[in-house]
């Protein structure tokens, strides 16, 4: 499924994500609380740093324990909890080495979103790659595969699990 899909099925099924507003409110009208599914729609077609203002905090959404993933800063009902206990298992046998998507790195709201420090506490051997977040695939390949190459010889081990 494309990207735009993705997020089209995603709005529609915020839908019925308890907004109060009537469905035809504008968002940012003065007065009017907007539904959730246009907040959610201005925000996609706004992108992250265009708005003027933090929709959640405009309309107190960050306090209605229902998580916007929409909103600008990170909304803590989005907070996933695990489902069982905390894991406790053998050490992997190789290396574990993590990859970011594109348009990603290290770093950012999304990074690797706490996994490196889980896996780490777990036991594992746990190593961050860092590829160009634009460029082709074959010049990311590259890059990553000689991030690879160095944990091999950092750690003598035979592969890695990426």
């Amino acid at each position: 499924m494309g990207r735009a899909l993705i997020m089209a099925c995603v709005v529609a099924l915020l839908a019925g994500c308890g907004a109060d507003a009537a469905p035809d409110a504008q968002p940012g009208a003065e007065g009017d609380t907007p539904s959730k599914l246009d907040a959610a729609k201005q925000r996609q077609a706004a992108g992250k740093a265009d708005l003027p203002f933090d929709l959640c905090a405009r309309y107190g959404w960050y306090e209605d324990d229902v998580c916007d993933w929409f909103c600008s800063d990170h909304d803590p009902m989005c907070q996933v909890q695990p489902l069982g206990p905390t894991p406790r298992g053998e050490q992997a046998r190789y290396p574990i080495v993590l990859a970011h998507g594109f348009n990603a790195g290290r770093t950012g709201d999304w990074s690797f979103n706490r996994v490196d420090t889980t896996l780490a506490a777990d036991g594992h051997e746990v190593y961050l790659s860092e590829v160009p977040a634009f460029g082709s695939a074959e010049a990311r390949a590259r890059v990553l595969a000689a991030q690879i190459d160095d944990v091999l010889a950092q750690t003598g081990a035979a592969k890695v699990n990426l």
